[in-house]
């Protein structure tokens, strides 16, 4: 599964893969951006 802030540079990490030959891809379009605004879901943060 890829993914980025709202799915849309992840998209063409997967149109890459899909020309290389996998087929087995996901473009979670929701990505960071529900997950990061979720309290109840962890995040890790690098200082």
């Amino acid at each position: 599964m890829l993914y980025c802030q709202v799915g849309h540079r992840s998209s063409v990490d997967l149109f890459a893969l899909h020309l290389v030959g996998y087929d087995r891809l996901r473009n979670y379009y929701g990505s960071w951006e529900e997950w990061g605004n979720r309290p109840d879901l962890p995040v890790a943060l690098i200082k």
